[in-house]
């Protein structure tokens, strides 16, 4: 004989709503656990690349910053110091994770036609920075320029998702 009550069994539906709810609750902890696992793993990719946004102070050379990015497999980057005037990376000598080999030189739209200058930056990376020299006019200048994390990931994520 079937009953027009609907909670004639309480147990049974109490149970059945504590099995769901304990589900939906694992299924929701998986889900939190595989995104924190892929933004770590991405977080360690994107900090284990020498790409960039660098900077110091020099005593002799003043706010030092360099830029370094991908466009597909091609590394390019800016340098900024002194008076301002950007310097495009022109040859990758050595962009091991350890070694770095840079050179910079003036912009080909630079206004002033003739004037070329080449910075060559010579050094280690290590622990997301660049410890090393600019080598300008023959003259070394001891840079250690630092990453700035969050604006690097800005950029990195910008540049892989079309910014």
């Amino acid at each position: 004989m079937k009953s027009t009550y609907p909670n004639l069994h309480p147990k049974e539906n109490v149970i059945d709503r504590q099995s769901r709810h304990f589900m939906n609750i694992l299924l929701s902890m998986f889900l939190l656990l595989m995104v924190a696992g892929m933004a770590t793993v991405c977080v360690l990719w994107m900090m284990g690349d020498l790409t960039g946004e660098y900077s110091c102070v020099s005593p002799r050379l003043g706010m030092v910053r360099l830029s370094l990015f991908r466009k597909g497999e091609v590394l390019k980057g800016d340098l900024f110091y002194a008076h301002g005037t950007r310097l495009e990376l022109i040859t990758t000598g050595s962009v091991r994770q350890e070694d770095v080999n840079l050179s910079f030189g003036t912009p080909r739209d630079y206004p002033k036609k003739g004037v070329f200058r080449r910075v060559d930056l010579i050094g280690k990376f290590e622990n997301g920075a660049i410890f090393g020299v600019l080598v300008d006019g023959g003259t070394p200048y001891p840079v250690n320029l630092h990453r700035n994390i969050i604006y690097s990931m800005v950029k990195r994520a910008s540049s892989i998702f079309g910014g």
